[in-house]
Order: C-alpha cells, then structure tokens, then sequence
C-alpha cells in the first residue's frame, strides 16, 4: 500500500490523545515545532494514529496558528515523515498504538524520524556488546520471580527493581535485606507515590511485592550509591539528537537532584535540575568535575551510534547517567522520547532552543535527502 508524496511536505507529531484542551500534553513544544516548521516550509500538525481515515489516507489532526493565537483542528493528509511522541498509561493504549504503528510503516513513502526503543534490558545488551562501552553498565538481569531476588540478595544484600518499560522512574523499587533478615523497600509505585516499606518476614515482603509487579517485566540491577554529599539521589541528563545535517551532537546537560530520601532523581517525581558542571565541581573538585563530563560525552556520542547501528535510525536520546562517589560514571537509562524540563529549569536558553530546532532541522534534512534522490536513510525503518 502506498501514498503519493505531494509537493507540500508534512510532518506529523504522533502523540496519544487525552481528556482536555488540546487534546494532548507538551502543546508548548508541539506550538513551537509547528511554528518553526512554517518558517522553513514544512507544515507540522499533531496527530493520534486513533484519527486516521485509513479509507482515505487522511487524518483530523490539529495545527496551531500563530495568527489566532489557538490550536484548530484541521483534516490533513497523512505526513511524510513521522515523529514519535506517543506515551503510554497503560497496556491496553500500548497495543493500539501498536496496530496503528503496524499499519503506518506499510504505507510508502511515510517514515518515522527514528524509533522507539525497546526495553532496558534489551537496551542493556545492545551496549554490552562494546567491550569500551561495558565497563560503565551496572550489572543487569531479567526479574524472572521471587526466586531471583532472593538469590540476588543472598548474595549481594541491595537489589533495585525497574520496569523494562518504565519512565520518571515510576516503579522502580531499591530492595535491602537487613542482618536480622528484614526487607527494607524503598522507591516509587506506578503513581509514582513515594513508597517506603519494612517486612521482618520474607513471606509478607513476598505478598507485598507480587501485586506490586504485576504482569509487567522487570529488571533487577546491581545498586549504586548515587548521591550527592548531601545524602540526595543525582544523575547526569544528555540530551543528544541529529542536528540539520544529519549528524550527532550534544544538545545540553544538566543534573537531576531528587528530593531528600527519594531513591530517584526524576523531575516528575519532585527533582530539580542544576548546571552540570558547577554541581560536579562542588562534588569532587573543578579538575574532577571536567574528567567525569568529558567521560559523559564521550559515552552519549558512544551509545548513539551503537544503538543505531544495531536498532536503526534514531532522532534523538535522553541518556541518563550516574556518578559515585569516586567519580566513576554509569550508565542508567537511554530513553528515545526525551524530555526538555530540565534545560528550561537550569534556563539554558541555547539547549532549550536546539532542542526543539533540531528535530525539525532533521526532518528537512531527510526530506531534502528524498527529494535529491538518496533513499538510504529513509529505508532502514
């Protein structure tokens, strides 16, 4: 099944509907991608796969027009090009966008600015692969039940539990087991509600913790003491995308502090974000701070050309990494639908800008590639 490519060039905003006004989140950002797109000439619209007229290959979808200050809902062809914001509340959601996705990458000539990436622990065994990049990967293995954990804290003491598909570290659980053998359970639930536990028998820890899971995926990871000298959870943010050229580069950094006694660091769950380098320098030191950043950007620029070699094209990825109190880096979370909060929180105007010109940037770029005659970038997704 195809569509003709028209000589007006759109970009479509996936995203997964909600109740209100606009019907969907981050409008701000959508508002800015659709304006910078019609000063270059592109005509970006945001879209749910849930409004595609698949009979007619066109969909109602909504446009903001500066002029009236407003979003409207317009009726649009479908687009040339894809970008994937959809994000998921539940499981049901997940497989409709599933289907809807399913049908889209058969209709030719669209394509997705890049794709989503699969769980954490697939994620994981992707960048093991690279002895350079393995050294910097806590230990990880498939939660495959009770037993797992108890033999993990047999022998290890602290154990963490996190959702293969997770994000604003909703779920994630830092499990201890204590001399007197109590379980001391502290994290986040799906609500991402702060939880904090203590069972002195493992039959009641066990009880607490099934329905706790569920029916999702875990993977249990070796603990690492992450923290600021002040006692609070931190991480390092790199937001890295293809820029107008095609090319990969470090749009910002910025460090995410979590609140007191939180076991996360995630703005969603009450985190604050600072400059990158004035927080490391009053950790370990100016000449430390810049060898832990340097080893950062060398690892961002590492893991995305990895991850695109083995998963295909990518647009753009949120890495998240941890330093210990020796300075030695880790490597958390890749996430390929980022956030931008933290750059507006530390007012990095320039992160904050490129952030929302690049995708666009990219975009034409592989436009312009089609229209040139060069296919490659358009046929491995």
């Amino acid at each position: 099944m195809s569509i003709s490519f028209s000589s007006k060039r759109y970009l479509g905003i996936m995203i997964c509907e909600k109740k209100g006004i606009p019907p969907f989140s981050e409008s701000g950002f959508y508002r800015q991608l659709c304006e910078i797109g019609g000063n270059i000439g592109l005509i970006v619209y945001v879209f749910s796969p849930d409004w595609v007229d698949w009979t007619a290959n066109r969909v109602n979808a909504f446009v903001y027009s500066a002029s009236a200050n407003n979003w409207a809902s317009e009726r649009f062809p479908l687009p040339d090009l894809i970008y994937d914001r959809c994000f998921f509340s539940n499981k049901r959601q997940y497989l409709n966008y599933r289907g809807h996705l399913l049908k889209l990458k058969k209709l030719r000539p669209i394509r997705f600015l890049g794709g989503g990436l699969k769980g954490k622990l697939e994620v994981s065994r992707i960048l093991e692969r690279d002895p350079e990049i393995r050294p910097f990967l806590p230990e990880s293995v498939l939660y495959q039940g009770p037993k797992t954990l108890l033999s993990w804290l047999k022998h290890k003491d602290e154990a963490v539990l996190k959702p293969v598909g997770g994000s604003h570290g909703r779920g994630i659980l830092r499990v201890r087991l204590q001399g007197d053998g109590a379980y001391l359970v502290d994290g986040r639930d799906r609500n991402n509600r702060r939880v904090s536990e203590r069972f002195v028998r493992t039959s009641t820890f066990l009880q607490w913790l099934r329905p706790f899971i569920g029916g999702r995926k875990y993977i249990l990871q070796a603990y690492l003491p992450l923290t600021a000298a002040t006692g609070e959870a931190f991480d390092v943010r790199t937001l890295i995308q293809k820029n107008g050229t095609g090319q990969w580069h470090i749009t910002g950094t910025a460090v995410r502090r979590g609140q007191p006694g939180s076991l996360t660091a995630n703005l969603h769950g009450g985190g604050c974000a600072l400059e990158s380098f004035s927080f490391l320098k009053t950790e370990f030191g100016a000449g430390k701070a810049e060898q832990i950043m340097d080893t950062i950007r060398k690892l961002s620029m590492k893991i995305c050309t990895i991850l695109e070699q083995y998963h295909g094209r990518l647009v753009e990825l949120g890495i998240d990494l941890g330093v210990d109190k020796g300075g030695n880096v880790w490597i958390l979370e890749v996430n390929s639908k980022p956030g931008r909060n933290a750059f507006a929180q530390i007012n990095d105007k320039k992160a904050i800008r490129s952030s929302v010109i690049n995708p666009i940037y990219y975009a034409r770029y592989l436009l312009d590639r089609r229209l040139g005659g060069s296919s490659d970038e358009f046929d491995n997704l």
